[in-house]
């Protein structure tokens, strides 16, 4: 199922949700972004991580995920700890910002910064057969584009061994797509 449609549906739920919440939707949204994306480096406080989300959006994820069959973490907080170590660059403006049925509004990220994430998240595991690695090899990800997310990888932790892995990914995935 494409993203708009989910997210429809995602709002749709959250909508019927937050009626019986004190919490609206508007709130919930401010939760997982800012109405307006200022720079990242100099906004740490303009868009907070989306962690926690609010119970009625959680319990709308959960929904949507029943009714399509996806995974149960579809919709995850797990890029918040990015808050404390460190954006890719030059995200804000990577951001595109949809709004869904007036209140929920979601930042949907290039496809220049998913290479970094699913970079960062490949080389978190331990086999090159995983989600993450199988998401990065579809993106099919110029090898320019491999050493600037693998430049930002790096940044993230200072270990040699992970380092290390970080190539090893780069590798693979060039391998991978010759």
């Amino acid at each position: 199922m494409p993203v708009d449609p989910s997210f429809s549906l995602l709002c749709r739920e959250a909508s019927t949700a937050a009626r019986s919440m004190p919490l609206t939707l508007e709130e919930m949204a401010s939760t997982i972004s800012s109405r307006t994306a200022p720079a990242l480096e100099e906004a740490a406080g303009a868009i907070r991580p989306p962690d926690p989300l609010p119970p009625a959006l959680r319990d709308a994820i959960a929904a949507v995920a029943r009714d399509t069959g996806y995974a149960s973490d579809w919709i995850n907080t797990t890029v918040a700890d990015q808050w404390r170590f460190g954006l890719p660059p030059d995200l804000a403006r990577d951001l595109e910002w949809r709004t869904y049925g007036g209140g929920l509004t979601v930042g949907i990220v290039s496809r220049r910064t998913l290479v970094y994430f699913k970079l960062y998240a490949s080389a978190d595991q331990t086999t090159p057969d995983n989600v993450h690695t199988k998401d990065l090899l579809a993106l099919a990800p110029s090898d320019a584009e491999l050493e600037a997310a693998a430049a930002w990888v790096r940044t993230q932790d200072a270990g040699t061994d992970f380092h290390a892995v970080v190539e090893k990914v780069v590798d693979y995935v060039r391998a991978a797509l010759r």
